[in-house]
This record gives structure tokens, sequence and C-alpha cells, in this order.
């Protein structure tokens, strides 16, 4: 169930539940998952394996690879964050620079949340 996207369409927070079993899962874009309920044994591509549960957060980044091995009903609000080429990161930086300008609002204090 997708509970939000972004203005922009580059993020997204689903609620997502899977049964017991196993699969192979590839990450197209970077991840972070907080369990709710469950549990589940991942082994990543260089065979590391972690058992994870309710209240663990875990971040997978864009092309990674990962086996789950579900052992109870897993319930998970995951946010999937789409990655840019860092040269066109740069370019809408520069374009919201200048819409502060013309709008003539500054720039938002560091780490401060700021409209898109």
């Amino acid at each position: 169930m997708v509970l939000a996207t972004s203005a922009d369409g580059l993020a997204t927070t689903v609620i997502w539940e899977c049964d017991p079993g196993s699969f192979n899962w590839y990450y197209d874009f970077d991840e972070t998952v907080h369990f709710i309920e469950g549990s589940v044994t991942i082994r990543d591509a260089v065979g590391q394996t972690k058992t994870l549960g309710a209240g663990d957060i875990v971040v997978f980044p864009a092309g990674s690879h990962a086996i789950w091995t579900v052992h109870s009903r897993v319930r998970k609000v995951a946010v999937f964050k789409r990655v840019l080429p860092r040269q066109l990161g740069a370019v809408i930086a520069i374009l919201r620079a200048v819409k502060r300008v013309i709008k003539g609002t500054k720039a938002p204090a560091s780490g401060a949340l700021a409209p898109v």
C-alpha cells in the first residue's frame, strides 16, 4: 500500500507485507526499511547474514542484492528513493537557487525541511 509519494516522484513510502518463504531481491533504488512485525534473515551479495525483526531498520543501496528468508509474516514500512545522476542533482540545485532568487526567498537552513 502506497502511503505517500514526493512531489517530484523520486521518493515513495509504502507498507509492505509478506508471508513466510524465501526470495531474491534486486534493489533498483535506495530503500530504507523499518520492520513493524515479523522476522527475516537477509543474506547480502557477499554472503553476510543478518536476522531482523520488529523495530529494526536497514538500508539497501541502489544496485544491491539480497536473499530474504521470511520466518514469520513480515510487515514493514519502506521508503524508496530513486537515485539521480550526480550532474542532474547539481542542475536541480541550481534551478532551485534561481527560483529562490526570483521569488526573493532565502535558502533553508542546513538540515531544515525545504519545499521542492
